[in-house]
Formats: structure tokens, C-alpha cells, sequence
């Protein structure tokens, strides 16, 4: 199996919707047909969006998770953040914010939370994905922490298949093990801070990148968070943040 198949595998199999036994390629006719319902709700879905009917697109595509839970139908790391881009397409700024972090506390899929290259890509992919929606809605502070932790997260994942990681939105993955490519990150997501703080989170990374093995991404976000002297974002009736 080559790594890009192997990267968007089911992460689950069947099971209620196989009665337990059921030949993934032979499906039974009720397998079948929740199979198809499956599909076709992902595929309304899609064009829901593309139609930029962002809150009819995230309900066809909740109504699509709930049948998938119900029945256990295989997810994919691929999926995994698509829930939590249509919300901040929609502007449910909160809503997007909480599903960006189940996906990263690894919620969806916690029976893979042993596979750490896979992990890796996952939460390097949501904290990335994170990041922009938290810089487009005015949390700057907030936004940089987010985009380096997905930085430092994601070179775990560097061997891996750069064009799905491209795809995943984990962008410049071939620098991520050079010092153009630390020095990149560090101008994207810090130019905006006052000179002092962004020399703290330069030390601070540069450190962060020599520890082996390297802290829990929980308490590098609490660190980074003391380091600019804020929390996380204070989400209210109406969304968006300081230019902190």
C-alpha cells in the first residue's frame, strides 16, 4: 500500500452497518444503501458550499457525520477538518474553534492516537487550518500561537507524503527542517508583535525544536500564551478579536 493510500485509509471499519462481518466489498443491500446515503450527503454537502450556502452545507454535513457515528463508517485523516472549515466559512467562528480542537485532541479518531506520524499530520493540519480562521477574524496573538505550535508539530511530519500534506493545507513542508524554513515561519506569524515578544518566541522555538522528546502541544499553546500575555479568544454574539 503506498503512503498515500495508506494516509487515507478508513481510520474506522464497519460494524453496525456490517452486523460485524460484513464484506467491505461485497456490502449487504442495507449496508449498501446507508453506504450510498452516506455519499450522497457529503456530495450535497459540497455543493452546498461551493454555492457559498455555508450554514444548509454544514447541516447536510452534520446530518452525513451523525449517520457515518451511528453506523460506524470508516473516516479518513483527510476528513477530518472539513466539519470545522464549512463553520468558519459560515462565520460560527466559536463553533469552527471547538471543532478545530477536538480534530487536534485527537476526539474523532482517539483509537489512533498510537499511529504518532499520522497524529502528527492531523494536528499539525488543524492547529494550521486554526491559525488562518483566527487571523482572518482579527485574534492575532491568538492566530500565531496556533500557526507555530501547527509549525513545530507538523516537522514530525516532514518525511511524510508532501503533496497530501500540501493538500491538507500544510504548506512549505520541505523546509520545515531548515533554518529558511524556521526563520519563514517565524516572519509569517510574528511580524506583527512588538520586537520584544517576538524575540521571546524565537528563543522560545528554537528551544521548544531542540527538546527530544518535545512537550505535549496543550502545554506548548499555555506557554506560548504567557509568552503574549493572553488566553484563548473570548468569542461573543459578535465574532472577531484586537489586532493584539
Amino acid at each position: 500500500m503506498g503512503l498515500l493510500s495508506w494516509l487515507n485509509r478508513p481510520l474506522s471499519g464497519f460494524s453496525q452497518v456490517s452486523m460485524a462481518n460484513e464484506n467491505a466489498f461485497n456490502p449487504s443491500p442495507q449496508a449498501r444503501a446507508i453506504l450510498e446515503k452516506h455519499s450522497s450527503l457529503l456530495k450535497q454537502a459540497t455543493a452546498l458550499k461551493n454555492a457559498k450556502r455555508y450554514d444548509e452545507a454544514v447541516g447536510c454535513l452534520r446530518a452525513a457525520y451523525e449517520l457515518a457515528n451511528r453506523h460506524q463508517i470508516g473516516k479518513t485523516a483527510a476528513s477530518l477538518t472539513r466539519l470545522p472549515n464549512y463553520l468558519a466559512l459560515a462565520g460560527r467562528v466559536k463553533e469552527a474553534w471547538l471543532e478545530y480542537n477536538k480534530v487536534a485532541d485527537m476526539t474523532y479518531c482517539y483509537w489512533y492516537r498510537s499511529d504518532q506520524q499520522t497524529v502528527a499530520v492531523i494536528q499539525a493540519d488543524a492547529y494550521s487550518r486554526l491559525a488562518q480562521m483566527l487571523r482572518k477574524n482579527g485574534y492575532k496573538a491568538q492566530a500565531s500561537v496556533f500557526a507555530l505550535v501547527g509549525y513545530i508539530v507538523g516537522r514530525s511530519a516532514a518525511k511524510l507524503n508532501h503533496d497530501w500534506c500540501r493538500k491538507e493545507g500544510i504548506k512549505d513542508i520541505g523546509r520545515w527542517n531548515t533554518h529558511e524554513g524556521l526563520e519563514d515561519a517565524l516572519q509569517d506569524n510574528t511580524s506583527h508583535l512588538p520586537t520584544e515578544q517576538q524575540q521571546l518566541l524565537r528563543r522560545m522555538i528554537v528551544e521548544e525544536l531542540k527538546g527530544i522528546p518535545r512537550i505535549a502541544p496543550k502545554v506548548l499553546i499555555t506557554k506560548l500564551y504567557q509568552a503574549l500575555d493572553c488566553t484563548d479568544p473570548a468569542f461573543g454574539d459578535q465574532e472577531g478579536g484586537t489586532s493584539a
